[in-house]
């Protein structure tokens, strides 16, 4: 990050973890003064920065430093890598993972991608078990908002004294600030194909590889969800998928079931054919359906008679059957 980009603080190093937002005229300016004193008593970098494009808005950056991360991280007992689990596989194992890899959409992206490592909540004294390459970028940008997050709503925002005061939801509701979120961590536009540059971050990786229409037949990068946007958005995406694919055998059934009512609407025997065979053969007239509708002939429904035919005929016992055994 350049200096200046919105992104980091002034010094261009310095990651902005969460924002927060106000006016030069909203109330309470001596709680937004001691709630961040006290974030830096959290161990928190702050840094005040006005809107370029409105004069009467102020930001504040806040930047959550090594220590801070790996304090929170325990007590929050954040699961992090610690031990690389290789997958070894030969003879047709290969060819199954192979064609996983055909299918997965961000396989070209190794330096994005997340590997495979079992898990373990983290601590300050088995640090040295964690696969830590670099400690900017172990805590991912999900996991460093979220302990921000959880450092906001235990903070104090006024005297000592007063036992009803920490929270930042209710430093939003009376109007201390106005607004409290998280960064996206860059562009999910780039000028230069992933194709031959690669992808700039996780955002612009999965929007070209995740969220486009080309890629629907393509299992979806869990690891990379669940990484940019937490547990809770992953598992519910992990469940969409399996859903989905569980829906592919249901609709295969239900179009044979369809296929044989279309070859079988004139040459089936059930009683289903035989009742079309008496509609279109019949040579009865049909009341009026209306007071001033003509008289109409039975025959004339014959073609109504075929195609329900369609959808209703012995298979269609079966279908019900499979439909609820699939339900269970």
């Amino acid at each position: 990050g350049a200096p200046g980009s919105g992104l980091f603080f002034r010094d261009g190093k310095r990651r902005v973890d969460y924002l927060l937002v106000h006016r030069m005229c909203s109330p309470h300016p001596e709680r937004r003064h001691f709630f961040e004193k006290n974030l830096r008593g959290e161990g928190l970098q702050v840094e005040r920065e006005p809107s370029v494009t409105n004069s009467e808005t102020v930001f504040v950056k806040i930047h959550a430093p090594w220590e801070v991360l790996c304090k929170h991280a325990e007590e929050m007992c954040i699961r992090m890598p610690f031990s690389t689990h290789e997958l070894k596989s030969r003879g047709e194992a290969q060819g199954v993972l192979r064609a996983y890899k055909d299918l997965h959409p961000v396989t070209h992206n190794l330096h994005l991608e997340e590997n495979d490592n079992y898990t373990a909540p983290f601590s300050r004294q088995r640090i040295h078990h964690f696969i830590i390459h670099d400690k900017g970028t172990f805590f991912s940008n999900a996991q460093r908002s979220r302990i921000v997050h959880h450092v906001l709503q235990r903070t104090k925002y006024e005297v000592p004294n007063n036992r009803n005061s920490p929270g930042l939801n209710r430093m939003l509701n009376n109007g201390t600030y106005e607004a409290a979120f998280p960064l996206h961590e860059g562009s999910y536009k780039s000028n230069n194909p992933i194709v031959t540059h690669g992808a700039d971050n996780h955002r612009h990786l999965l929007y070209e590889r995740w969220a486009c229409w080309s890629m629907w037949y393509k299992y979806q990068p869990l690891d990379l969800i669940r990484r940019y946007f937490g547990e809770k958005i992953g598992l519910y995406f992990a469940w969409i998928g399996w859903y989905t694919g569980m829906l592919i055998p249901a609709a295969a059934v239900g179009l044979a079931v369809f296929l044989y009512g279309c070859y079988t609407i004139n040459t089936s025997q059930d009683s289903a054919t035989w009742r079309n065979k008496e509609v279109c053969s019949a040579n009865i007239e049909m009341c009026p359906m209306c007071e001033k509708c003509d008289f109409w002939k039975l025959s004339d429904s014959c073609l109504y008679a075929k195609v329900t035919n369609l959808f209703d005929n012995a298979a269609t016992v079966f279908f019900a059957i499979f439909m609820a055994i699939w339900g269970k």
